[in-house]
């Protein structure tokens, strides 16, 4: 097949973007990078199929990726002969020219000749003639050569052309998921994006969701979130810097005010709790079962409320304090005494179903929690009014679990590998992945767990967590809760626990629904089930504050599949 003047234009088109990209991490020349494959290669006609190695170089015994053998010409005792020969294979030419680099820099003949001087580095000329004294090649006017390529019409129809087109979809990308301080995703929230001298404003979609795309990798990126309250750009005090493949990153955003109705949290039957309003006692007449508190800067009533056993609905009913809850330092409010016979939420321990609830099997639910949000303004420890959020969602990163499952994630394998599977694993400590080959349980829990705003352990082994975050409460099963399975005949699988699957009579959990990923009937993320025996973990994120109701399994539809050692791996 003939190789044709519009297949090498297209060739060079290809490799602007992602030399631009190399030139501008390194401070090389993107103008040599592009001579060189344009000569080297003969315009791209020469470059091995299927590898995106544009150098054509050996998987040689330091190479740890994927390889592929090629029968090709090479000279042996002066004579050209035949051989099978090993060549790396790269998932983009980005990654090609960044191995090149990498060649180039790791060689300590191409640092003697210069080729890494500050007044070598990015011109053309000066670098290639610095090749040439290394003996990268043996021509003679191997430099001069280089820049004739350079120069040609080829070259600069084919530059021009890349240059109309952009480099969009070659472009270092954050994807950024931004989240209120109760871990609920900042819809429609404006975003300013600032790198080097540029700035950006952006808009947050119904997930928090915004990409950042960089001129090219000029450090990292500022961010700042507008509040329409304060009426300016709030900082937040993280900077991300974008990169390829495009990096994930779930942001907590600066406490802002938060518009709009808010949800009241479900009232325990035992704390006889009306909502709080304007015509509430007042602390004048404080109760004879209260005591009082001398509110202190970066107080919330929350955390007042933490202390002294209660929760800030009591505190604000008691003191008249409406929604948004705001407090001043110095204020003396009620608190409601400590009662020795009174469970703190976050402690209480529930009895299971009663036995007339498994009885009469309690409808299947999608355990699908209702979630909503209070603004608590207080003033922080510089004096500054802020506003404390709480959610009335419970495991939050069960939302995004369910997302996924919603969108029928499942292990496809072979030529169609599965782009969500792969993302997970930029939740740990291997990054995100060009095959979706591998058990991705433990990297599903800790990408849903890192998108809700929640550290998980950066490990894409099961069993590791298992010694994760805390134990719930006697290690009972939870809603949420990371359930680490071991299975009898040995192996582990990990998986959030969504409700109960079953009741026996005596309102018992004997089979746990999950809601997981790499189970199920096609190593998808399923509702599947599992035997409570079997779990030897039940683990939350150290910094959750879970309720008594987070213990009240409901029953959950899950798929029936098996799951066993071999279905999860």
């Amino acid at each position: 097949m003939t190789y044709s003047y519009e297949q090498k234009i297209a060739f060079i088109k290809g490799l602007y973007c992602p030399a631009r990209q190399v030139s501008d991490e390194s401070g090389c020349s993107w103008e040599l990078i592009l001579a060189q494959a344009a000569q080297e290669t003969g315009w791209g006609e020469k470059v091995l199929q299927g590898t995106n190695n544009v150098f054509n170089i050996k998987a040689d015994a330091s190479w740890t990726g994927e390889s592929k053998v090629f029968r090709v010409w090479e000279k042996v005792g002066g004579k050209k002969v035949w051989v099978d020969a090993a060549f790396r294979v790269y998932d983009s030419v980005l990654d090609s020219l960044r191995d090149r680099q990498a060649f180039l820099r790791d060689n300590s003949r191409y640092t003697k000749a210069g080729l890494f001087r500050a007044d070598v580095k990015g011109n053309l000329v000066r670098e290639a003639l610095a090749l040439q004294d290394a003996h990268y090649a043996t021509d003679e006017d191997y430099a001069d050569n280089l820049a004739i390529v350079f120069n040609g019409k080829s070259m600069r129809r084919a530059i021009a052309e890349a240059k109309a087109d952009g480099c969009k979809g070659c472009l270092p990308i954050a994807n950024l998921y931004l989240l209120d301080a109760a871990r609920v995703p900042l819809a429609r929230a404006k975003v300013k994006a600032s790198q080097a001298a540029t700035t950006v404003e952006l808009v947050t979609d119904a997930d928090g969701h915004v990409q950042v795309q960089a001129a090219l990798s000029r450090g990292p990126v500022s961010l700042s979130i507008w509040s329409a309250h304060d009426r300016r750009w709030i900082a937040i005090p993280y900077q991300v810097t974008p990169a390829l493949p495009a990096v994930a990153i779930t942001l907590i955003a600066p406490t802002l005010s938060i518009h709009g109705s808010t949800t009241l949290h479900r009232v325990q039957d035992d704390e006889n709790v009306s909502p709080p309003s304007s015509t509430s006692t007042p602390v004048q007449s404080v109760r004879m079962n209260a005591d009082t508190y001398t509110i202190k800067k970066g107080d919330s009533l929350s955390r007042i409320a933490r202390l002294h056993g209660t929760n800030y609905q009591a505190i604000a009913h008691l003191n008249g304090i409406a929604s948004p809850y705001f407090i001043q330092p110095g204020q003396v409010i009620a608190v409601p005494k400590r009662q020795s016979n009174r469970a703190v939420a976050t402690h209480q321990r529930v009895q299971p179903p009663p036995t007339q609830h498994a009885a009469s099997t309690p409808p299947p639910t999608s355990a699908t929690r209702q979630s909503g949000v209070h603004a608590i303004r207080f003033r922080n420890d510089a004096d500054h009014p802020q506003t404390d959020v709480h959610s009335v969602g419970h495991a939050p990163w069960m939302t995004v679990a369910e997302r996924e499952f919603r969108s029928g994630v499942k292990r496809h394998g072979g030529a169609h590998p599965d782009a969500h599977v792969m993302e997970y694993f930029s939740a740990t400590s291997l990054g995100r992945q060009s095959t979706d080959q591998l058990a991705y349980c433990a990297a599903f829990v800790n990408w849903c767990l890192t998108r809700a705003g929640y550290r998980g352990n950066n490990s894409a082994m099961a069993r590791s967590l298992a010694a994760w975050g805390r134990p719930t409460e006697g290690n009972r099963p939870a809603y949420g809760a990371v359930a680490v399975v071991r299975f009898p005949g040995g192996g582990f699988h990990v998986t959030f626990v969504n409700g109960a699957a079953a009741f026996d009579d005596d309102g018992s959990v004997p089979r746990l629904a999950t809601l997981g990923g790499n189970q199920g009937y096609g190593h998808e993320v399923s509702r599947s089930s599992v035997p409570i025996g079997w779990v030897t973990h039940f683990r939350f994120p150290a910094q959750y504050e879970e309720v008594a109701d987070d213990y009240a399994l409901k029953r959950v539809v899950v798929d029936g599949a098996q799951m066993t050692h071999r279905s999860t791996h």
